[in-house]
């Protein structure tokens, strides 16, 4: 732990001195990311921020794209899979429909400059998951930290779950704390505001999760109150879901696997055989996790049970229009500005 911690410090030490140099762009760049090793919720709030700058600009998203099997840049299309484009960038692109461009690079800086260079006419370009990737530097950077674990309680890896010091949360703009349960108090926003103890230029909100209507990909709707539900998981954190549908009266069995987890053929037998005597109506996944299911022979392994994934979306519990102002309000003031990226260490 004292080496990763090490390792780690120096690194952002030597951004923060300049001596390692993070590339700005003259169009606005919005990053999104979170300190610790996942399940905040970035692709959701990745999608809200984009469904509020596509009524009014152009919009491209890059994306790492986790655990894809193939290389270097890729556009993603909403008929490519999730192998080729990982279950994020593939979910977002569905969702978010041609307007938006979305492409996949491990190395943000390449991705950015193809996508502008094939797209010129992007108005604002979002990074999904940047905040560690420090080789370039957004316009804007938002933190997100879960609500039942949030960064200011956390500790290092191996010992904690965050990937740098929790004072990395210094260099956000806005932070997000998110995933927070029904009727949050005002007196617990201030109780988190002052553990956050967030610098006076810096902005704090607090969002949710809203679950839509279950969509069916397999059998037909019915309402899910009181009804038995074998759940099928490969996300970070599904207590958020399982507290959800317990609150709806869903009685579960929950099949949970870990975060990104590539489906097989397998699994879905062994759904079928762990519901034995369960016997349940429907077989549930998420939206995300959908990406990777939906390529699977479910008719042939999953004959006689419908199924359908949770949609999920964004909900601000304060300060929604600030927010939507402020974001939108940064893109219109810089968006003409569209040259080719300065190295900050440049004379």
């Amino acid at each position: 732990m004292p080496v990763y911690s090490s390792i780690v410090w120096l690194r952002n030490r030597l951004f923060d001195k300049q001596i390692m140099g993070s590339v700005s762009f003259d169009i606005p760049l919005i990053g999104l990311g979170n300190l610790s090793t996942g399940g905040t919720g970035k692709t959701p709030h990745t999608e809200y921020i984009a469904k509020i700058l596509k009524e009014e600009f152009k919009v491209g998203i890059v994306s790492r794209g986790y655990r894809r099997k193939t290389k270097d840049y890729l556009e993603v299309q909403s008929s490519m899979t999730h192998l080729e484009t990982g279950d994020e960038p593939l979910q977002m692109k569905i969702n978010l429909g041609d307007d938006v461009k979305i492409a996949v690079e491990r190395e943000r800086l390449k991705g950015i400059t193809r996508l502008l260079t094939e797209h010129y006419d992007r108005d604002v370009v979002l990074l999904d998951d940047c905040y560690q990737h420090r080789a370039v530097k957004p316009g804007i950077q938002i933190l997100l930290s879960d609500y039942q674990n949030p960064f200011y309680k956390d500790r290092l890896l191996p010992l904690g779950n965050l990937r740098e010091h929790r004072s990395g949360y210094k260099r956000a703009d806005a932070i997000i704390i998110s995933k927070c349960p029904e009727g949050l108090s005002d007196s617990e926003i201030l109780n988190i505001e002052s553990q956050i103890d967030k610098r006076p230029n810096q902005k704090l909100y607090f969002t949710k999760f809203n679950y839509g209507k279950p969509r069916f990909v397999k059998g037909e709707s019915f309402d899910l109150h009181n009804k038995k539900a074998l759940l099928l998981t490969g996300i970070a954190k599904a207590e958020y879901l399982v507290n959800y549908l317990n609150k709806n009266k869903v009685t579960l069995k929950h099949l949970e696997f870990p975060d990104h987890y590539r489906f097989r053929n397998e699994d879905l037998k062994q759904a079928q055989e762990k519901n034995g005597n369960f016997d349940a109506d429907i077989l549930l996944t998420t939206e995300k996790d959908w990406m990777r299911i939906k390529e699977l022979k479910l008719e042939e392994h999953l004959p006689n049970l419908p199924m359908a994934y949770i949609p999920i979306s964004v909900q601000f519990i304060n300060k929604e229009e600030e927010f939507k102002n402020w974001i939108i309000n940064y893109v219109r003031t810089n968006k003409d500005n569209h040259r080719l990226p300065e190295d900050e260490n440049e004379d």
